[in-house]
């Protein structure tokens, strides 16, 4: 993944992004290379560190979304998440729509 795609999949800014790569790196969870055909782009690889820190937090966050979902009956939770994907999709779009496109 390149850094842009990662800002893409965040919904994020490039300098938030940006920052938050620094901060990863710095602490020995990503490592960034730069891109094979483009030099100005950046490739994200996870290290090893950095793949059991996801482990823990993804642990987390699947328990702190059940926690949350639980105050929807379960036929509705699915639904819930559905249209909060397309809520997330459409501000992406909006996002896209309004950055500049790059050369």
């Amino acid at each position: 993944m390149t850094q842009r795609d990662l800002t893409t999949a965040m919904s994020s800014d490039p300098n938030t992004v940006a920052s938050l790569v620094e901060r990863m790196a710095d602490a020995g969870w990503i490592e960034r290379r730069r891109h094979e055909r483009d030099g100005r782009a950046y490739r994200i690889s996870a290290l090893p560190e950095g793949r059991a820190k996801y482990a823990d937090v993804r642990s987390l966050a699947v328990g702190l979304q059940a926690e949350v979902l639980s105050v929807l009956p379960s036929e509705e939770q699915e639904k819930f998440l559905a249209q909060l994907e397309l809520v997330a999709d459409a501000c992406r779009q909006s996002l896209e729509s309004q950055t500049p496109a790059r050369p």
